[in-house]
């Protein structure tokens, strides 16, 4: 059986759908869905974030875990583009980033050629460290040259 493909913004609107059809989960507001490349997997998208306004916690993340595993076997994202960095791409931490690692500097620099085995993960250089960090793409995104430009550390130029 082949799988219907969707945009992300379709197929966020499919899953909020059938998640809202659960019973104590009307009060969920947004969900976000996250690009999911590993060889291994069946599907290529995962749930990543559920957001309510009301209901019980658990009761929304089993409706999301059973809506994803059903709907994974339907739909594939498509429409998808995969983001490439190299070595030396100034970057800043995504939204999602942020939400994940709020005291950490918001911008680095690409230091490591991903490999084939990393999957999804880049080696991420952030300002004022003295060691990198692995990092799913999810996390970060490119720096706007201004916005990079001004937390660049002195005496380094990129």
């Amino acid at each position: 059986m082949s799988k219907s493909i969707l945009s992300k913004s379709e197929l966020t609107a499919v899953v909020l759908a059938e998640i809202r059809q659960h019973k104590g989960c009307d009060g969920v507001d947004t969900i976000v869905i996250q690009e999911n490349s590993h060889p291994r997997l069946l599907a290529n998208w995962e749930i990543s974030i559920v957001a309510a306004s009301s209901g019980d916690p658990s009761t929304v993340q089993r409706a999301a875990a059973a809506v994803q595993k059903g709907l994974q076997l339907r739909y594939k994202l498509g429409g998808t583009t995969e983001r490439r960095f190299q070595v030396g791409d100034r970057v800043r931490l995504s939204e999602l980033g942020r939400a994940r690692f709020p005291a950490r500097t918001e911008f680095g620099t690409i230091s490591a050629e991903k490999r084939s085995t990393d999957g999804n993960s880049v080696r991420v250089l952030f300002d004022g460290s003295k060691n990198s960090v692995r990092l799913h793409e999810s996390f970060i995104e490119a720096a706007d040259p201004e916005q990079s430009a001004m937390s660049t550390p002195k005496g380094t130029s990129f």
